[in-house]
């Protein structure tokens, strides 16, 4: 319902009908068209500002129900290239970790811990909150009030198992190591 509502409103566009965050910018926004659509030729140079207001409306209702209809629930990326973007965002980390192998007092255990935390952001839980927010913002886009509040808070419950998991490992093995505890970091690592 919500996808019809929006696609009518781009059917229907008008950028008189828009609203203006600050009205005193209205004039400048219309001048930026007409100037944006005669350097793409869009429109003749000597073009009267309705004109080329008529023809950015018309380009509106022609192209942008069908963007809108295919980008919706569609993630920008492959899986491999948010994990990518994980990689660039906590690889620094792995890299430290295995920096601290070198010092000869260090044990093996903060290297397997952070380790264990450093792959687990970087392979699930970046990616997962990056397509998360990716997908949230692209499947309500014509929500408003009560409807985007009670959908921002499902969205924070669905990540909140993701998040005290980590919470949970990182207090769990930073504990002193117990027999039991050696089962949870192979557990957690072949998993």
């Amino acid at each position: 319902r919500d996808a019809q509502v929006m696609s009518a409103r781009l059917e229907h566009f008008t950028i008189r009908d828009c609203e203006c965050a600050v009205e005193g910018d209205r004039q400048l926004v219309y001048d930026n068209i007409s100037t944006l659509l005669k350097a793409t030729k869009k429109v003749h140079e000597s073009a009267k500002e309705a004109e080329s207001l008529f023809v950015f409306d018309s380009l509106v209702r022609r192209k942008m129900p069908h963007i809108f209809a295919t980008t919706r629930f569609h993630f920008c990326f492959m899986y491999q290239e948010y994990v990518m973007i994980g990689f660039l965002a906590f690889g620094v980390q792995l890299v430290d970790c295995v920096s601290w192998l070198r010092d000869e007092d260090m044990s093996w255990r903060p290297f397997c811990v952070t380790s264990v935390l450093v792959v687990t952001r970087m392979l699930f839980l970046y990616p997962a909150v990056l397509m998360l927010m990716e997908w949230c913002a692209s499947c309500n886009l014509a929500w408003t009030g009560c409807k985007q509040m009670l959908w921002a808070s499902f969205c924070i419950v669905v990540y909140l198992p993701a998040l005290a998991w980590v919470w949970y490992l990182e207090g769990a093995l930073s504990q002193p190591m117990q027999d039991d505890d050696r089962y949870l970091i192979a557990g957690c690592a072949a998993g």
